[in-house]
């Protein structure tokens, strides 16, 4: 027979109670300030190509843009777009420059991808043959390189390029056309209706980063960075508790799977403040953790909602945050600066708790969601969750590991899982 979880404990409404305390409380200790909500993303570009129509050549020239970023959720998968002003300057060869001012805008293909971005304006050529023009462009940009198509209508001068870009967002640079990368969620993500949410790494700052004080060494500057980064990673994961506990109520688990949800959400309202108290001692300025700015995710009635509790707590809980709990162990293990070391010890402990939590959720969701809940998850048993996403330091000694490490803890993890689920499921 399969062991539930007893019932006994705190009662159904104060469960209720509980989480709408906790619910109220995250928003007020980590609410997003207004000032981080800047759209403009100022940048300037250089482009090369070759000049056809009536004047054949070398093209070459310099642009300055800004992007005003339409407001989506910044932290959602869902691709950016945006549209602001543009100017150019462009010469064939050594003579003859134009100077273009309109507008540009498009979107992403995908979130932090490739983008399309079109551009329309009027250009006036300068030398012995003068003159206004009409001007329509065409671009596709990747990372930082854009590759153009640009014509002036009524001059006759048509040109392809390709270049790079420079643009900046806050005190952050240099970004994409459409705004700083986002890395995926590291311990159990926040999910929306959308699908998973992602987690700006940046968290807001009272002053500039001390990267130039020489208080601050290269070391502590990059592990500063990889805690920053921890603590909006924790600090999503609250909701992200939070969110389970709704479900787990809207399908009548027992109070003991609730109670441990909601106790998760606390401890990671403990991991947030922690890590951004080690990134502001490491970077010399104070550094605040915020919310992922995304919509909550209603809960799905009946067997559907049973059978995403069983696959999300397979790899949300039993993968994600047993991940994390060994990732952190590892790291307290190396770390010889002791708030780091103390500070891990402490995350290791409880994401290990939250592993567990996965894996009593994903029992009950199996019983009662029958073939159903178990089929799915044995879909989802060789499913890969991304460990290390994006660049991490590897400073031991400020408890940091670096790709490869966590790649390694990574991969056991997964194995040591794996059979474990093989053995009950």
């Amino acid at each position: 027979m399969l062991a539930l979880p007893s019932r006994r404990g705190p009662t159904r409404a104060a469960l209720i109670r509980r989480l709408a305390v906790l619910s109220a409380a995250s928003t007020a200790l980590f609410a997003t300030p207004a000032q981080a909500q800047e759209g403009w993303i100022p940048g300037v570009g250089v482009f090369i190509g070759g000049a056809f129509g009536a004047k054949k050549g070398f093209n070459w020239g310099f642009e300055t843009f800004a992007t005003y970023r339409f407001r989506e959720d910044m932290c959602a998968n869902n691709p950016r777009s945006g549209i602001g002003p543009m100017a150019q300057l462009a010469m064939v060869n050594l003579d003859g420059p134009r100077v273009t001012l309109g507008l540009q805008g498009g979107g992403e293909l995908s979130r932090a991808g490739a983008a399309l971005s079109g551009e329309l304006g009027a250009t006036y050529r300068f030398g012995d043959r003068p003159g206004f023009g009409i001007h329509t462009g065409a671009t596709a940009i990747v990372l930082f390189f854009p590759i153009s198509y640009r014509a002036q209508w009524l001059l006759q001068d048509h040109a392809f390029n390709v270049g790079a870009r420079y643009a900046w967002e806050g005190q952050h640079s240099p970004v994409l056309t459409y705004g700083a990368n986002s890395i995926c969620m590291v311990g159990r993500p926040l999910r929306t209706s959308k699908g998973v949410a992602c987690v700006d790494t940046r968290a807001c700052s009272v002053g500039a980063l001390a990267a130039s004080v020489t208080a601050v060494n290269d070391e502590a500057f990059a592990a500063g960075l990889e805690w920053q980064g921890a603590a909006q990673y924790e600090c999503a994961s609250i909701p992200a508790f939070l969110q389970l506990a709704d479900e787990l109520l809207a399908h009548d688990a027992p109070n003991a799977l609730i109670e441990a949800a909601l106790a998760a959400a606390e401890d990671e309202m403990v991991h947030a403040r922690i890590s951004a108290d080690l990134a502001s001692r490491y970077l010399g300025t104070r550094v605040w953790p915020t919310l992922p700015e995304v919509p909550s995710r209603a809960p799905l009635a009946g067997r559907a909602g049973l059978v995403r509790l069983a696959t999300e707590s397979w790899l949300d809980g039993c993968l994600a945050e047993g991940m994390a709990a060994e990732r952190a162990l590892s790291a307290s293990r190396r770390a010889i600066e002791g708030g780091a070391k103390t500070a891990q010890r402490v995350i290791a402990r409880d994401e290990a708790r939250h592993a567990e939590l996965g894996w009593n959720i994903l029992r009950w969701a199996t019983h009662v969601g029958d073939d159903d809940a178990r089929d799915a998850v044995r879909t989802l048993r060789n499913a890969e969750i991304p460990a290390a996403v994006g660049d991490h330091a590897g400073v031991d000694r400020y408890g940091c590991l670096g790709v490869r490490q966590i790649n390694e803890i990574a991969d056991r993890h997964t194995a040591k899982s794996r059979r474990r689920l093989d053995a009950w499921l």
